[in-house]
């Protein structure tokens, strides 16, 4: 028997013991010990190249893309829920089932349930590798755990501030009960703005501004953030002219307010955040850079960007997934971040000046 009919007939046994994730329209992956791809769904599969793919690559992971030769050697590579979850498979011979959740090119989210099954074949060793979507599951869990959670609790505030308004009128509750209904009504909106983003359904509505005007009408409700955490936050501008933008502003505050807002929760009381405007060296971009003295945990750098993935909690993580799918997709910008013991925590969004049409 010619060893390419004893693969296949190998892989269809393997097959047979999972024929309802087979059902599933899932996607069934066959790697070698080196993680390179055999075949995707019995097809093989190359890159531009002609060369063999790894899972990153067929799965347009932003790291994969990112690395310099791929799958497997960005940093954050080593990480990989999926990569470690073979690794194991292939060393102690066993099934091993996992979740992963990677962020792709087009900085979209992928979440997938993993089946890991080795086998043995003419002395080499390779891995099956069942790949469930789990994208719609997860989301559905993060908006039970965060989205529907906050909203309650704003509305259970709201509720309480009305019983207190029925009993005896007061100016200030009633400033409080509007502050909080504005409240109900932005996270709603958000969630509606991140939803139909992630469906490429979100219309943009391009406003010439410059970023002095901009920034002047946002420090209202970064100020009030910081306030709320009991941080105190710097605001200044660097950019040393009047810089013309044309950009979707209710994306570009809410980039701006979720990297305050992201600070603001990772510093101490009475912590210093600071907002810094900028032109890049080549004057091609305006930088919005948010400061704080913390510093983001090794274990959770690589996944910052991740849906509902944080190092404050899991379920969080709304704020910094957001980033890049407004600014990155939508806004034509870059967003990163640069942590250290030394120089704390900046998160920065470059936002182009070239008049694009958005």
């Amino acid at each position: 028997m010619e060893q390419t009919t004893l693969f296949d007939e190998t892989i269809d046994r393997i097959l047979d013991k999972e024929r309802a994730l087979r059902a599933s329209n899932s996607s069934v992956f066959v790697v070698d010990e080196e993680l390179n791809l055999i075949s995707v769904n019995n097809k093989e599969v190359y890159d531009s190249e002609g060369k063999r793919m790894r899972p990153g690559d067929f799965l347009n992971c932003i790291n994969a893309a990112n690395g310099d030769g791929g799958c497997g050697m960005h940093e954050y590579c080593k990480q990989c829920k999926l990569r470690n979850a073979v690794k194991k498979a292939l060393d102690i011979n066993k099934v091993v089932v996992d979740e992963c959740t990677l962020l792709l090119k087009d900085n979209t989210k992928l979440s997938i349930e993993h089946t890991v099954t080795p086998f043995n074949l003419a002395g080499n060793r390779y891995a099956t590798v069942f790949a469930v979507d789990i994208s719609a599951r997860k989301q559905k869990q993060i908006m039970d755990r965060v989205f529907f959670h906050d909203v309650l609790n704003l509305m259970g505030a709201l509720n309480g501030f009305v019983q207190l308004l029925l009993e005896e009128p007061d100016e200030e509750l009633l400033r409080e009960v509007k502050k909080l209904s504005e409240q109900v009504i932005s996270n709603i909106s958000y969630q509606k703005d991140v939803m139909n983003a992630e469906n490429r359904s979100l219309t943009l509505l391009p406003t010439d501004i410059t970023v002095r005007s901009f920034m002047d009408d946002a420090s209202i409700s970064l100020c009030s953030t910081a306030q709320n955490f009991n941080c105190k936050i710097s605001i200044t501008n660097d950019c040393g002219e009047e810089v013309p933008i044309r950009t979707d502003i209710r994306l570009l505050h809410r980039i701006i307010l979720n990297m305050v807002k992201n600070a603001v929760e990772a510093s101490h009381e009475n912590g210093i955040v600071t907002v810094n405007t900028y032109l890049e060296n080549d004057k091609s971009s305006v930088v919005f850079a948010v400061h704080n003295e913390g510093v983001i945990p090794p274990e959770y750098r690589s996944r910052i960007f991740r849906f509902g993935q944080s190092s404050k909690g899991i379920g969080r993580g709304l704020g910094t997934y957001s980033m890049k799918l407004f600014g990155e997709s939508y806004l034509n910008g870059r967003v990163w971040f640069t942590t250290s013991e030394e120089d704390g925590t900046t998160f920065y969004f470059a936002l182009p000046l070239i008049r694009r049409r958005l």
